[in-house]
């Protein structure tokens, strides 16, 4: 289903040290379709107006009246604000070229300029940022997944811990105990010691049993994720005291042994 809601459309802040080209741009941007937050001929204001209107591109000339150039004004809104910035300038020397790189623009146009061609580097420069965050949005994701992953991977090593030096670690050491008293007293010792250590041992391979198949259900493999998911609820309900109730799709497929 589509989305019935319109698009917002785009918004933009224009900094010109030259109020005429300032006011032909913003024209040629509201015929664009666009939204102009602003113009402003100074760097400093331009940075003000970005705090308050947080618009998606800057048109940036590179000669400004303030004490800032645009290049300065560039680099402090992409470093406190991530705002993409597009250089409009009639420079075009080397060191000036060299020094605007540096803000990795998302674009620089020279005057004069037709309006398609800014037409053309604003749909560039907004379908690239766009795509920037959504990368950096995605990545953030997996990050904070991955974060996630390690912290359910070392709760699982804490309690196979816990599980053997409590429970394995015990039985092992009863048993320890048993045979020393056997050697010991040899002939006095009690005459069910052996059942007794037979008993332990038995319990200690139910519990490695338990904790196998908690870590990786042989059921998972055989009849799927539902029935692995049910058993696993029943066990902790069992282990736990409460009572639990499983429901799942009955046409659920298998899913691939990746998943």
């Amino acid at each position: 289903m589509n989305d019935p809601s319109p698009k917002k459309p785009s918004k933009i802040l224009i900094v010109e040290d030259e109020a005429i080209v300032a006011r032909d741009i913003s024209l040629q941007v509201q015929a664009m379709g666009y939204v102009v937050v602003g113009s402003t001929a100074l760097g400093e204001e331009a940075i003000t107006l970005a705090d308050r209107w947080r618009p998606d591109l800057v048109l940036m000339d590179i000669q400004l009246a303030g004490e800032m150039d645009g290049i300065t004004t560039a680099h402090t809104l992409r470093e406190a604000f991530a705002i993409p910035v597009v250089f409009l300038t009639a420079y075009a020397a080397d060191d000036i070229l060299e020094r605007a790189k540096l803000t990795e623009p998302f674009g620089y146009i020279l005057k004069p300029f037709s309006e398609r061609e800014l037409n053309t580097v604003l749909a560039m420069a907004l379908y690239k940022h766009q795509a920037e965050t959504r990368l950096l949005t995605t990545t953030r994701q997996l990050q904070a997944l991955s974060h996630r992953v390690l912290e359910a991977q070392e709760q699982e090593r804490r309690r196979v811990a816990m599980e053997l030096h409590d429970e394995l670690g015990q039985s092992l050491t009863a048993i320890k105990i048993n045979l020393q008293l056997g050697e010991r007293f040899k002939d006095q010792a009690p005459p069910d010691l052996y059942q007794e250590n037979i008993r332990i041992v038995e319990d200690a391979l139910q519990q490695v049993r338990s904790l196998a198949t908690g870590l990786r259900p042989s059921m998972l493999d055989d009849l799927g994720l539902a029935p692995a998911l049910k058993w696993m609820a029943e066990q902790s309900a069992s282990r736990s005291g409460f009572e639990v109730q499983f429901h799942h799709d009955r046409a659920l497929e298998r899913l691939a042994p990746a998943i």
